[in-house]
């Protein structure tokens, strides 16, 4: 019988003319056995070089990843130090000196804070009635801001005020809203921007509630250049096509679209 090399007969010896026995060469039974040793050994080999193009290509996936999860980590605690930052600046704004001694004097110094920080869209400062006494006359850039027709208006039923006035944080924490669109900032800003509401007690030598500090932080500023910071970062790693999201209590605040070097931004609130 023959024997199947690789689909290739080696040739069975049989009679010769002569009445003798004829082999099969030497080298034409190494030319088969090397024909099936080439087949046989590229399939191995072929293998090998595949699973070889996957480790390639799972590191790639496994680096990318890994940039993308540091990028948001990173953006997610530059967020969280910012806010945490706004929750002080409004505590220390309102233990000013010279606002404790007379909230009403307080309208030089909004507009030192708000040009000095750069963050704020709106300060208001009210007595302990909720009338507003103080508020900044000019925007982070050090522009004049319409803003002097708030003087005098009766935030009493304004829910930070109310929070502050009936004790729900203590003197010396802040209360916090969640991002809104605030009414007094689109009166005197004209627009619908986003703001992110913080408001601390202001108390008197005798320990009393002498009025309120708000402030209105721009959500732009303090989050929305983050998050532009980070597609960048993105971009310069390699990135073509990216989305950066910002969520609060489940609530998608900020979606942003890298694509091919297009950028869009959207924002998810009422």
């Amino acid at each position: 019988m023959g024997q199947n090399l690789g689909g290739t007969s080696a040739a069975t010896p049989h009679p010769s003319p002569a009445g003798g026995r004829r082999t099969v060469g030497r080298w034409a039974l190494r030319t088969r056995l090397l024909g099936v040793l080439v087949v046989v050994g590229i399939i191995p080999f072929a293998l090998v070089g595949w699973q070889a193009v996957r480790r390639v290509g799972q590191a790639d996936l496994t680096a990318a990843q890994s940039r993308v999860e540091a990028a948001s980590v990173s953006a997610g605690e530059l967020i969280d130090r910012n806010l945490f930052e706004r929750y002080g600046d409004v505590q220390a704004f309102a233990a000013s000196p010279t606002v404790k001694r007379a909230p009403a004097t307080a309208a030089e110094v909004t507009d030192t804070f708000t040009r000095l920080y750069g963050l704020y869209d709106l300060m208001v400062v009210t007595d302990a009635d909720g009338i507003v006494v103080a508020v900044n006359s000019v925007d982070h850039a050090g522009r004049d801001l319409a803003s002097s027709q708030l003087l005098g208006r009766d935030l009493s039923a304004a829910p930070w005020f109310v929070a502050i006035r009936d004790g729900k944080v203590a003197a010396d924490e802040t209360w916090v809203e969640p991002p809104t669109r605030d009414q007094l900032v689109g009166e005197v800003y004209g627009d619908d921007r986003v703001t992110l509401p913080f408001s601390a007690a202001i108390t008197g030598p005798d320990g009393i509630l002498a009025g309120v500090w708000h402030n209105e932080a721009s959500f732009e500023r303090v989050v929305d250049d983050i998050v532009a910071s980070t597609q960048d970062d993105l971009r310069a790693s390699g990135a073509t096509t990216a989305e950066v999201q910002v969520a609060a209590g489940g609530d998608l605040l900020v979606q942003a679209h890298l694509f091919s070097g297009l950028d869009e931004r959207s924002r998810d609130l009422p």
